[in-house]
């Protein structure tokens, strides 16, 4: 069942599947979908097994999915802050993180900032995609692919 975490005007979208004694976080990427990953009968399997030992809280970002749309990109705050907002709505005092890409650097930023919160990480092909606004030359990518690349 999809739960919805009112964050400044916006509702991220997360779910909760198990009960067992360990806490997963799963922070999806934006090709991630809440309920279409069900549908995938590898992603499938993997969600029904991590719930047989855990609880694992599955977490969209703000603008993507199920969750509400956004007028901004968020901050890597922003999401950092929503990660620890979903684990106090679901009483998560700490948990295992797993970012898959440019979720890897919310995840990240709650570990360096809340460390008592975060048992483990497993980052999946990260990047972080604050540095394509930095206003800095980017090593082999021209202004064009850059801007190409962040306005989508």
């Amino acid at each position: 069942m999809t739960r919805y975490l009112p964050r400044d005007g916006h509702n991220p979208a997360y779910g909760v599947v198990g009960t067992g004694p360990a806490d997963v976080v799963w922070f999806f990427d934006i090709q991630m979908h809440l309920d279409l990953l069900w549908t995938d009968p590898h992603m499938h399997s993997l969600f029904e097994r991590l719930a047989t030992y855990s609880r694992a809280v599955y977490f969209q970002r703000r603008g993507f999915g199920l969750s509400d749309p956004v007028d901004h990109v968020p901050t890597v705050e922003q999401q950092a802050e929503d990660v620890l907002a979903v684990m106090d709505a679901e009483q998560v005092r700490h948990a295992s993180f797993v970012g898959i890409h440019s979720t890897c650097g919310p995840q990240v930023l709650v570990a360096a900032t809340a460390p008592e919160r975060v048992n483990a990480s497993m980052l999946v092909a990260p990047f972080c995609e604050p540095l394509l606004d930095t206003g800095r030359t980017l090593h082999g990518w021209t202004e064009t692919e850059v801007t190409a690349f962040v306005d989508g």
